[in-house]
């Protein structure tokens, strides 16, 4: 009988160990994580995105398709718009590899978008990975993936490809159900091996501890219930590990994982995996939210995500001290950078100038809280850094920093629940480049309010798609938009629409971030070739109707270009901007991204 009872203890110990190894799999294997969540929801599709952009009438034609039954092709509403129109095809795959071909026309000369990617999973409205395998995927007979590959729908195979009016396309590749392989997977086995002897030294004491107890006994009972919610509670939180790169609550990229080995042996492993998981934990977003919902009630200064709330007034900032003065060496690589930005402009015969946009807080310093506030002299000397490195470019440059301090006197030039200049901000900083502009030409016209619809609204109209919204800083702070739109937006903001009104043909796909504008009122203007970041949006309010053409490139908050690159504008546009011949290129940056700006011209 004790052999038997030795036995039984034995195999529970051996299940003990392969579940709580299995629970583990977060830590040492997101590849094992991918097929329990794949063997869940069962992927029987791969999906197949073709757009053709950028023009609203610009389309594609299905004209053959060799596939599994059961393949469906539609051309949906949500992906119709003024950027394209675009064919989505839900291909029924399976355990083997399924070969595919897809012929189809573009109506239109234009870019073909074509993404090979997973369904849309979701469940309480997240988007979950469910993965599908693609390999010898070819586009007119040249490959653009050869070797198998796994991809999801937030992460697709994407490629770009220009194509005339009627041009005929054959795409080619093979796909299955995604499969899970040890010999593929990316699996820490020095982390495996730790978390199976883990595992089963605990399973061990588990089991014993748990056989010693005499059942009948009352006590005995509650410290089994016990032991067992205790250690099964030790796995809750590794038991769902993120798979997110950044925390939209915190505004931060979370901690990647690290390797034990970079060349030699990593020493810094255990700190690196501790930052790892604390970001990254089951429960962690709702603990967050939690704590914001806490922070917000209680205190009077609110700090989250990035961004400050003083409740007093309902102003909010960067939570990130941004009047510090630009030191030496950033000023000289700044202005380094734009004076090699002038010279490429003053070879292709371009007039260049550079619009400082200056930041919400030194506008509005006296809204600042207590403890963000630099003293008076450092604020000074964070101002005359701005001066000082303006004075080093061999390009006209305007920081309207004076203007808008005498603006804010009448109306508001900044919205106080996010970041970005109003209209009247944006008007008041157009005023101060056009006045310089002038200069080189004499009859440039520069737009007055009287040409302008005006409306009000306690909404703010802040970025990219022109929509009125509640506010990016609100929405770093994680408040609910109906009590923001409740409690907070009190003030009434004033917009300006001008009368003979020019709608941009918008492209926005990934990689590229473009608005172009063709004035029928001023035909014989200079034609400006406008870049930078969100504050633009704001100005392109005003500055089309003083040219014959505009075309606004946004360099930051674009798909799939690595923070890296952002700033990284000759590399992306040279091309574009030699192929538009401008007669004038703006650069409107704010002041916070002066010191980014090195990166200009560097491929």
């Amino acid at each position: 009988m004790k052999t038997i009872y030795v036995r039984k203890r034995f195999v529970l110990v051996i299940l003990c160990t392969i579940l709580l190894t299995l629970l583990a799999a977060p830590i040492y294997s997101n590849s094992l994580l991918r097929s329990f969540w794949q063997s869940r929801h069962i992927n029987k599709t791969a999906r197949i995105d073709i757009k053709n952009t950028p023009l609203n009438t610009n389309t594609v034609e299905i004209l053959e398709i060799q596939a599994p039954a059961g393949t469906q092709t539609t051309f949906p509403q949500w992906c119709a718009n003024k950027n394209g129109n675009c064919a989505v095809l839900n291909a029924t795959i399976s355990s083997s590899w399924n070969d595919f071909v897809i012929k189809f026309k573009a109506i239109g000369a234009g870019k073909i978008v074509i993404d090979l990617r997973g369904p849309d999973v979701r469940q309480d409205n997240v988007r979950y990975p469910v993965f599908v395998s693609y390999r010898k995927a070819t586009i007119n007979g040249k490959p653009i993936l050869k070797k198998r590959k796994d991809f999801w729908h937030d992460k697709p195979l994407h490629h770009v490809l220009e194509a005339k009016d009627g041009e005929t396309i054959e795409l080619r590749f093979q796909a299955r159900k995604y499969h899970f392989r040890f010999g593929t997977s990316k699996i820490n086995f020095l982390l495996f091996l730790s978390v199976l002897i883990l595992s089963f030294l605990l399973s061990y004491k588990i089991v014993q501890y748990v056989s010693k107890f005499k059942l009948m006994e009352y006590n005995s009972r509650i410290d089994i219930v016990f032991a067992v919610v205790f250690f099964v509670l030790l796995f809750v939180p590794m038991s769902h590990i993120s798979t997110a790169e950044k925390s939209f609550q915190e505004n931060r990229m979370l901690a990647k994982y690290p390797n034990v080995f970079e060349n030699t042996l990593n020493l810094n492993y255990g700190t690196q995996f501790e930052k790892w998981y604390n970001d990254r934990f089951f429960g962690r977003n709702s603990a967050l939210d939690l704590y914001a919902f806490l922070n917000r009630t209680l205190n009077r200064i609110y700090i989250n995500g990035g961004a400050v709330w003083v409740k007093n007034n309902n102003w909010m900032f960067s939570a990130q001290k941004a009047l510090n003065p630009m030191r030496d060496k950033e000023i000289d690589n700044t202005a380094k950078a734009i004076n090699l930005l002038g010279e490429f402009c003053r070879q292709h015969k371009i007039k260049m100038y550079v619009l400082v946009v200056p930041s919400k807080e030194s506008v509005y310093f006296e809204y600042l809280p207590p403890f963000y506030k630099n003293s008076r002299q450092d604020f000074e000397q964070y101002l005359q850094s701005i001066y000082k490195t303006l004075a080093l470019f061999n390009v006209p440059s305007v920081f309207p920093y004076n203007e808008l301090r005498l603006a804010l006197q009448k109306d508001f030039v900044f919205f106080k629940q996010t970041h970005h200049w109003s209209d009247w901000g944006a008007y008041n900083g157009y005023l101060a480049l056009m006045n310089v502009i002038q200069k080189d030409y004499p009859h440039i016209h520069i737009s007055h309010l009287s040409e302008y619809n005006v409306s009000k609204s306690t909404l703010l109209r802040e970025d990219w798609d022109r929509n009125f919204g509640t506010g990016q800083t609100a929405a770093l702070l994680k408040i609910d938009k109906e009590y923001t739109k409740k409690n907070l937006l009190l003030d009434d903001y004033t917009y300006y629409d001008h009368k003979q009104i020019i709608k941009p043909q918008i492209t926005d796909i990934n990689g590229y971030k473009i608005k172009y504008f063709k004035n029928p009122q001023q035909p014989k203007a200079p034609k400006v070739f406008l870049t930078g970041t969100s504050m633009n949006e704001d100005f392109l309010q005003f500055l089309p109707y003083s040219f014959s053409e505009t075309k606004y490139f946004r360099l930051n908050n674009v798909l799939n270009v690595p923070q890296t690159e952002t700033f990284k504008l000759l590399k992306r546009y040279k091309q574009d901007i030699l192929d538009f011949k401008p007669d004038i290129l703006i650069l409107c940056i704010t002041a916070g991204n002066l010191q980014f700006l090195e990166n200009l011209t560097k491929d």
